[in-house]
């Protein structure tokens, strides 16, 4: 795998034939979530992304961000993961040929998008959250009982080792704490319902998820009635890390078929 800065971007290429697929989560997950579903698709060319927009101040300035991404590495398909999603959404019409959404917020008004959107708003909310994110405090707690073991199955795929893989990203400077901040604070405002057109879509959902119940995806199927619904029995939030074979294989018979 191969570590690149584009901007205040960071990207892990892997692969080496075929169009670029991209894939990006949203904080607290950065690129290395893809890590070994990108191992599976080789050798298939992907790119992780770690979206960083640090001049962002909204759901469509990083949407911009990501569709310039994109642009600049060449890619037409894209996984988007948590809440990365509704930025996904928010890509403009002809930019992409397929859009796969997996486990994030696809209703309008999303209550843990809310509840992340209360916690990043301006002033001492957003010192305080900024401070929270500090890499030992934060890590230890998303290891914990309370944390990213109730966004897995098996509790013990989430030891701090892994933990403090994918979040890195998000919590090793200053910089990207703010940055995570200013994406919370960016899901305050009315989520995006419907995604780019002429993009073909592709929902792919652990079905056990509390944070993003199936419903969602299934709700999806309103505005996009030619979206295919596939599950992941018993897939749980961090299905890209827990079971990363089975969103890979499913990705590979679907929306990458051709």
């Amino acid at each position: 795998m191969e570590e690149r800065q584009v901007g205040a971007h960071e990207l892990v290429l892997h692969g080496t034939e075929g169009p670029p697929v991209a894939l990006v989560s949203g904080p607290p997950f950065g690129a290395a979530l893809f890590r070994e579903v990108q191992r599976r698709l080789a050798p298939r060319r992907t790119v992780a992304i770690t979206l960083r927009a640090p001049d962002a101040q909204g759901l469509p300035d990083l949407s911009a961000s990501l569709a310039a991404l994109l642009t600049d590495v060449g890619a037409r398909r894209l996984v988007a993961h948590g809440l990365a999603v509704p930025v996904a959404l928010g890509l403009p019409e002809g930019l992409l040929d397929a859009l796969v959404l997996t486990n994030g917020p696809i209703t309008r008004v999303d209550p843990v998008a809310r509840a992340l959107g209360a916690l990043g708003g301006a002033g001492a909310t957003r010192a305080a959250l900024t401070t929270l994110l500090r890499p030992r405090p934060l890590n230890a707690w998303l290891a914990s009982s309370l944390g990213l073991r109730r966004a897995v199955v098996n509790p013990y795929t989430m030891e701090r080792d892994i933990v403090a893989l994918v979040t890195a990203a998000w919590t090793g400077d200053a910089a990207a704490r703010l940055g995570a901040a200013r994406w919370f604070a960016a899901l305050a405002a009315p989520l995006p319902t419907s995604g780019p057109k002429n993009a073909s879509l592709t929902l792919i959902w652990g079905d056990h998820d509390p944070l993003y119940p199936l419903a969602q995806a299934e709700a999806a199927l309103g505005f996009a009635p030619n979206a295919q619904l596939h599950r992941i029995p018993g897939g749980q939030h961090l299905h890209p890390e827990e079971r990363p074979w089975e969103l890979a294989d499913l990705l590979s018979a679907t929306a990458l078929r051709t």
